[in-house]
């Protein structure tokens, strides 16, 4: 097991979804997250990877 640390420095996203300068407009993406391998999306539950146990 390792613990890793992590700094973001620079953010790519499509200048569609930009709202602002410093802001992305989250009705015009589909972010795709994974918990703890469910995948969901704004708030809906989407499925589960292929190493999820039943």
């Amino acid at each position: 097991m390792a613990a890793v640390d992590a700094e973001v420095v620079k953010v790519h996203a499509q200048d569609e979804i930009v709202k602002n300068k410093h802001h992305s407009d989250p009705n015009k993406w589909q972010p795709l997250i994974d918990n703890f391998r469910h995948y969901f999306g704004l708030g809906s539950w989407l499925g589960k990877s292929f190493c999820a146990e039943d």
